[in-house]
């Protein structure tokens, strides 16, 4: 089975946290009669799991590593990175230059209070806290895995909440960018004779990449598409999957930056290869049939949802 490819270039392992900012309309938080009434958007049920899920992942991992640092991995980003983005530098910076106890424990405090804020319906102090502690934050939620709950299920719908929607989407941008690079770094972290890779880089490579493509920056949110596929390959997923994962990704790119057509051809392409694949390596091994098919339906599955919205049906001749 051969690698698919439909982008040219591949992303480096290099370090270089480029900011959403430029795409930046106006930072201003939204003031309206909704908030003024305390009435809001936000679902508390996804609010209280996303909290459940984080609080089991941190216990697991306090328990396991009673030497935690969680500084490390944002160490490994250059302070000339960090300072380019729109987040909130000072707290970062600090995070980076402390790492006793003290530091630990008042990171503790501010996440106590977020769970707080969160658990009582206080969203707006909830968004406060996150945007003038969101260093603090991420000292506490060390691993990674929390760190991504928290910015998918609860960062992100707070920031929807409370910023106007040209700003919002370019908040959102900076926290995950920064998210997937420190991801990247406790990889570049771990040795040869223990590799690590975040099981959870995955689906923060979907959703950074998605975001660029929301903003516009959809060569940069392709070339994502590679990182995906050699991610989940060196997870353990073969090939035929990685490639199942890194189509559908890009289709979603196209589909996302205007591009439906070009979408449902990404999927389709691969769905032919499939089939040659399948003939090719059925009279060796009759079992393989299932396997395959399993991941054509599942390209099928795709090309029907997006032929739905297809301005001519005739798109899908095959």
């Amino acid at each position: 089975m051969k690698k698919v490819g439909f982008v040219s270039a591949i992303l480096t392992a290099s370090i270089l946290f480029v900011s959403c900012a430029g795409s930046r309309k106006g930072n201003d938080v939204r003031q309206d009669d909704k908030i003024s009434v305390m009435q809001y958007s936000l679902d508390d049920n996804a609010i209280d799991s996303a909290l459940k899920h984080i609080e089991e992942i941190l216990g697991w991992y306090y328990d396991e590593y009673t030497e935690a640092d969680p500084e490390k991995v944002l160490s490994s980003i250059s302070r000339e990175s960090l300072e380019s983005s729109e987040l909130d530098r000072d707290s970062l910076l600090a995070s980076l230059r402390h790492k006793d106890k003290a530091t630990l424990d008042s990171a503790a405090v501010v996440w106590q209070n977020m769970t707080q804020h969160l658990r009582n319906r206080r969203y707006k102090d909830a968004y406060d806290l996150y945007m003038t502690k969101y260093g603090d934050l991420l000292v506490h939620l060390v691993h990674s895995s929390s760190r991504f709950t928290f910015l998918q299920e609860i960062g992100w719908p707070l920031i929807r909440e409370f910023e106007h929607p040209d700003s919002a989407i370019v908040t959102y941008c900076d926290q995950i960018a920064l998210e997937y690079w420190m991801q990247v770094a406790s990889i570049q972290f771990s040795s040869a004779d223990n590799p690590y890779i975040p099981d959870v880089l995955p689906h923060t490579i979907r959703e950074y990449g998605m975001v660029l493509s929301k903003i516009g920056r959809v060569e940069e949110a392709l070339e994502m598409a590679d990182t995906l596929l050699e991610t989940l390959i060196a997870l353990g997923f073969d090939e035929m999957h990685a490639n199942t994962e890194r189509t559908i990704y890009g289709a979603s790119v196209m589909y996302s930056s205007g591009n439906l057509n070009e979408a449902i051809w990404i999927l389709i392409d691969l769905k032919k290869m499939a089939e040659v694949w399948l003939t090719e390596d059925v009279v060796g091994d009759p079992e393989c049939e299932e396997y395959y098919q399993y991941y054509i339906d599942k390209l099928d599955k795709e090309i029907e949802r997006y032929l739905k919205e297809a301005d001519y049906v005739s798109v899908y001749d095959i």
